[in-house]
């Protein structure tokens, strides 16, 4: 009965030595198979139980009782202790990740590291993204930097589309490693959005591999160079629907309406149209603006009077353009030009006084922009329009056009509302309009740079709802030179929030690419601080996490509280342990999930806490102030680090709400030397979810809260749905890339590429309760602009169709819960 055994590939003399005793090994065998061993030094007659998990699934169980040669021949017992499972070939395929446990102790153990399906959804992985667009990543035989570039076949319903090559760089798993591959994004050809669903299917091209433009002619393969196989990228074929035209267009004219102001079909137009957007990429942001709606005529209420909006301009340089692009511009408007520095953003407060009082003296609300920049025609409406929808509004401000030197124009699109973000970058503060009550008491509290005068409102606190609101969509273009300069007049008007909040911080002028930066230090706070480590999800991995988190911890005296299996403690950590004078050691049979985490804040007295995942390692040594710093700011409800893999790719920089109705994690698979989208990768900043990996939190407000929802989100959206309960408080939620962990098994992290494996129907029903409860927060991202496109890619690429974006206000948005049942 007992048959000779595969030894797995990376196989030690005796195994891995694991926390409860026993020593074992994991790997892979064959086409689908996996082998391993367990044994225990100190009982050889005992025979364990082992389970095989896939995609955190059990699928197969066996008795470890296979002869294994290795073992015998070093004398170990009988060498009876060998296990082997083999996988169907369908599931092995669309696998992510496996794993083996023991199944006969309390604990449920790892034996080793995931180990990666080596399948066909090994070679590589393609995703649609909505409408004709597909993203994904191949891996080819000798693949490295200096290898050929290999290129992707696409078949649409048997016929030759295109092929394209794959020149990006990502990230993927190859025998237990992240290795860099090959990525590529495509859109299809436009004859295919006919409304009829197609299956698309991508391989890598062979050795007559042709042209782009010769297969979507028609034309066939021409001779090419021999860098791919013909196999298939990915589990399969992927199934896609796009449409020629606008579906609500398609359908009104396919299906007259009835006469009523509601067309009948229209709530399942708007399923789709958020399910399966569509996407334009950058590069064509001027065909983007020409196709955009245009805005409706302004309407005044009635009754009341026409106001005049004054028109401010810092500096002297291109004044002449600025004045030029004011010359078809409608409505009750005046400008003027203010003296001002180099970066054209400090001015002194006289000149402005008596324009106030002179040719703007009927003004009632004053636009400040620099000289050069350039009003894009009816900004003035737009402006008027937006006062008289909202008058609560004191501040107004809006996206810019930025324009290179060689005339290359792109968006930058901004969050309705960053108070983190305000300060350390000053975004809002090249195009935004005051009213003048507003404007005269800035500059009676000393505002002489426009940064001051784009900041001062949040001295007032709380600030009504209302009081600023953001105008998707650019109102002007603005030379790029202007907007990266003003380092030391932004740093100055944080310093004078702080000052006149009575708020203790200190300033540095940090770098930014595209906007000044500065980086806020606020003052620690003097109250304890506990540092929770979950070691019992990962033990293999905890010592490399203790070891980088425990320096910074000893050096403000704070308290461990470290989450371990029952059993035996693995000897590599007491070391660690033994000099800490506080630490709490909590045992859990079932370490995941959120009982653990609430019973850790339910049972704490700290005013701050601090959660590490065991599979963490912290890379700087004031991760730990900067977490408990960023904590004390005002309103701040939770707090998380830039989380990296082992090739410095960036795996968590907070969610965007919203992509196909679902949470993406923003800027995933970008390098930590880019800057993001808007300089989002150089300066803390709000996001609207995190995922509870590493955070810092408050245990009074997350118990006020109820605590993490593990009855509705028991695997993935808790920290989510936690995060957006906390939004919903008027709590802000701060990434901070100031603080940098690396994440020692980032597939773990992984949910965009499930697949067809067992744990896709938990994340669709999760998915499910998600969209039930945040419906509004997940169609309307506050820190999201409306104009950027919502496929699974977010600051990628605009939306289309083209919308017509409406102001915004930060309000809270609250769930709407339903029984438990349902």
């Amino acid at each position: 009965m007992n048959s000779a055994l595969p030894a797995p590939s990376e196989l030690a003399a005796i195994g891995v030595p694991m926390a409860c005793g026993v020593r074992a090994a994991f790997g892979a065998s064959g086409e689908t198979g996996f082998s391993g061993f367990v044994l225990d030094p100190e009982d050889l007659t005992r025979r364990h139980v082992v389970e095989l998990l896939v995609d955190g699934v059990p699928l197969q169980v066996t008795r470890a009782d296979l002869f294994h040669p290795l073992l015998s021949q070093a004398g170990i017992g009988d060498g009876c202790y060998g296990f082997q499972f083999v996988v169907p070939a369908p599931v092995h395929a669309s696998a992510t990740r496996f794993e083996a446990r023991l199944a006969n102790v309390d604990e449920v153990l790892p034996l080793t590291e995931p180990v990666e399906p080596t399948g066909e959804a090994a070679r590589g992985h393609v995703e649609w993204l909505g409408h004709l667009r597909f993203r994904g990543w191949v891996r080819q035989p000798g693949s490295g930097e200096d290898a050929a570039t290999p290129r992707i076949s696409v078949t649409v319903d048997g016929a030759a589309v295109m092929d394209v090559p794959a020149d990006r760089w990502a990230g993927a798993f190859a025998d237990g490693v992240l290795q860099p591959v090959r990525g590529f994004d495509l859109e299809l050809p436009d004859s295919l959005a006919d409304g009829r669903l197609h299956q698309a299917v991508f391989t890598l091209a062979g050795p007559s591999a042709g042209s782009a433009q010769e297969m979507a002619a028609g034309q066939g393969l021409g001779a090419g160079q021999a860098v791919g196989n013909g196999q298939p990228v990915g589990g399969g074929a992927v199934p896609f629907l796009a449409f020629a035209d606008p579906l609500r267009a398609l359908i009104e004219r396919e299906f007259p309406a009835d006469g009523s102001d509601r067309h009948p079909e229209a709530l399942r137009v708007e399923l789709y149209d958020t399910l399966f957007p569509r996407a334009l990429p950058f590069t064509r942001y001027e065909d983007w603006c020409a196709a955009q709606p245009a805005a409706p005529a302004f309407v005044r209420p009635e009754g009341a009077a026409a106001d005049q909006i004054a028109l401010l301009f810092l500096g002297e340089d291109a004044l002449d353009v600025s004045f030029a692009a004011l010359q078809n511009e409608g409505g009750q408007w005046v400008a003027g030009a203010l003296p001002s520095d180099s970066a054209k953003a400090n001015f002194d407060p006289a000149p402005l006084g008596a324009f106030m009082t002179g040719e703007a003296h009927n003004s009632t609300a004053f636009a400040f922009l620099p000289a050069g920049a350039r009003l894009r025609p009816g900004a003035v409406a737009r402006i008027e329009q937006a006062l008289a929808d909202h008058p609560r509004a004191i501040m107004l401000f809006a996206d810019v056009d930025v324009e290179e030197d060689d005339g290359t124009v792109w968006p930058l699109a901004l969050p309705a509302a960053d108070y983190e973000r305000s300060l350390e970058q000053g975004f809002a503060a090249r195009c935004f309009v005051l009213r003048t009550a507003a404007l005269r008491t800035a500059l009676k509290r000393g505002a002489n740079s426009v940064f001051r005068l784009a900041n001062f409102l949040y001295d007032f606190h709380p600030l009504p709802v209302g009081a600023i609101v953001h105008l998707p969509g650019a109102l002007a273009r603005v030379p790029a030179a202007c907007l990266r300069r003003g380092h030391a007049a932004l740093n100055r008007a944080t310093a004078e929030h702080f000052a006149a909040t009575k708020q203790i911080a200190r300033q540095a002028i940090a770098i930014g690419e595209c906007l000044p930066a500065v980086r806020i230090a606020r003052a620690p706070p003097r109250t304890r601080v506990e540092l929770v480590v979950d070691a019992a999800s990962y033990p293999a991995l905890a010592e490399r996490c203790l070891r980088a988190a425990l320096p910074a911890l000893r050096r403000i005296d704070g308290e461990l509280i470290i989450i371990l299996p029952p059993g035996k403690v693995n000897p590599a950590l007491a070391p660690l342990l033994s000099p800490l004078p506080k630490v709490k050691v909590l045992q859990r049979a079932n370490p995941r999930g959120a009982e653990t985490f609430n019973a850790v804040v339910a049972g704490t007295q700290s005013q701050s806490v601090i959660f590490l995942s065991g599979a963490m390692a912290p890379l700087n040594e004031d991760w730990l102030d900067e977490l408990r710093c960023r904590l004390e700011g005002r309103d701040a409800g939770a707090v998380a680090p830039l989380v990296i893999d082992a090739e410095d790719n960036v795996c968590d920089a907070g969610y965007v709400l919203g992509p196909n109705l679902d949470v993406v994690r923003a800027f995933a698979g970008r390098r930590i030397s880019d800057p993001g989208y808007g300089d989002l990768l150089r300066v803390a900043h709000e996001v609207s979810a995190l995922s509870f990996d590493c955070v810092a939190l408050r245990p009074a407000l997350l118990r006020d809260l109820g605590g993490l929802d593990g009855l509705r989100f028991p695997t993935f959206f808790a920290g989510i749905d936690a995060s957006l309960r906390l939004r919903a408080r008027g709590q802000r939620l701060v990434m901070t890339p100031n603080a940098v962990v690396r994440d020692l098994a980032p597939g773990r992290m992984g949910t965009a590429a499930l697949g067809r494996s067992p744990l896709a129907a938990a994340r669709a029903r999760e998915l499910r309760s998600l969209r039930a409860r945040w419906s509004a927060a997940l169609a309307h991202d506050l820190l999201y602009n409306p104009i950027l496109t919502r496929d699974g890619e977010p600051y990628s690429a605009l939306c289309w169709p083209p919308v017509r974006p409406i102001p915004r206000i930060a309000e809270p948005q609250p769930p709407r819960n339903w029984p438990a049942g349902l």
